[in-house]
Parts: C-alpha cells; structure tokens; sequence
C-alpha cells in the first residue's frame, strides 16, 4: 500500500515529465510495529541492512525510510552515495516551511520525546506547537481504521488549539489517514508520504538547489 502511495504522490510532485519506479524493501526481521525508544533503535540496524543489501543491485536514485521516527537514516546517509529521506523529518520541512507553526498527531505515546528531539535537532522548536496523542494504544488502533480517524481527528482539532497551521500524521501506517483528515480539515494535513515524495523531488531533480525546502512545489489539493 504504501509504494503505490509513494507512486501517486511522486506523480505529483515530479518537477520533470519523466516516469517515477518506487521499489518497496521490507527488512527481514526487527519490530512489527514501532510503538517505543527501544523499538525505534532496534529497528535501525535492520532498515540500514535491508538497503544495503538491494541497493547495489537497484542503484536507487534516493532512498526513503517510511518509519516516522526515521530508524536507520542517519547509518543509510553515513554509507550510501544518495540522499537518504526519513518521512519524519521530511514532514517537519515541508510542515514548516515559510515559518508555519505545526504540530504532530500521532498514536504513539512513547515515542513524543524521540519526536520532540527531532524537532529540536533540525531548529525547528520555535515552530512546534507539540504533539498530541489519540487515547487509544496504537495497537488496538491499528485494527480499528474508523476509531483511528476519530481519534486522530479529534488530535487535529486540540493540535490547532494549540496553535498549529499544519498538522502532521505522525506514522507512516497512518498515511492513509490523512485523506480522510483533509476533508475535514483542509489545507492544514501534512502527508508523511507526500512530504517525502516532495523532499525525494526537490533533492533528485536536475538542477535543484538541493537544499531542504527552498522550492514550494506543493500541488496537492
């Protein structure tokens, strides 16, 4: 589900006509799901194996973590030749940019200090609004797609009281979440996918500047 996501946001946000091959790797072994800190570093070393296993064989052209707290990015961009995009960090550039306040919704209650650090290691504090959490453990969540969009929506709405103007999905699993949120709020639902997919396009197009957020290239409507 999540390459072919990767696909039609890639279709949008490409800034040439040529054609978009995404290829889905999925590490051997580690943690199902992502729920805790130990989980995250856990994680880490197994996404940093999958990759380096196919990519020679693949020769991608960027490579896109689809974890949200981006486990394995910082070893992927220590040994690979090609920008390494974390869908975490890649919703907080896109969320912010033109100095826009956001905040981040999320299932995941462990993991709001592991998130709040990444806010802080790219300067964007001043900027964070903070995270708000769905009442519901994001395992028994995960089988329950229309309480999670309750739940989430519900996130959305205390995240703009805090004075949010984007808010992201945090969790590559609640990608598909976000549709249904943009209806209800729309204009403000930052995509993790979809700010990859742009990140992925700005640092892999011809000629770009190649710098974090200097092209607004958003046609997502």
């Amino acid at each position: 589900m999540l390459v072919r996501r990767f696909r039609r946001s890639m279709d949008t946000v490409r800034l040439s006509s040529g054609t978009t091959d995404v290829v889905g790797v999925t590490a051997a072994s580690g943690p199902s799901m992502i729920t805790t800190p130990q989980a995250l570093s856990a994680a880490a070393g197994h996404v940093r194996d999958a990759v380096c296993t196919v990519a020679p064989g693949i020769r991608p052209d960027a490579v896109i973590v689809c974890g949200f707290g981006d486990p394995g990015v910082q070893q992927l961009r220590d040994c690979l030749t090609v920008p390494v995009i974390g869908i975490g960090e890649a919703s907080l550039r896109y969320a912010s940019r033109g100095g826009t306040r956001f905040g981040i919704v999320t299932t995941t209650g462990d993991l709001v200090e592991a998130l709040t650090q990444m806010v802080h290691s790219i300067g964007l504090t001043h900027l964070f609004t903070g995270v708000q959490l769905t009442p519901t453990e994001p395992l028994q969540l995960a089988g329950l797609p229309d309480l999670s969009n309750r739940e989430l929506a519900a996130a959305v709405q205390q995240a703009l009281g805090d004075g949010a103007e984007k808010v992201i999905i945090g969790g590559g699993p609640l990608s598909s979440a976000a549709d249904y949120l943009e209806q209800l709020y729309p204009g403000v639902i930052v995509d993790p996918v979809y700010a990859a997919a742009w990140w992925a396009a700005q640092l892999t197009t011809p000629h770009s500047l190649h710098r974090y957020g200097t092209r607004d290239t958003d046609e997502r409507r």
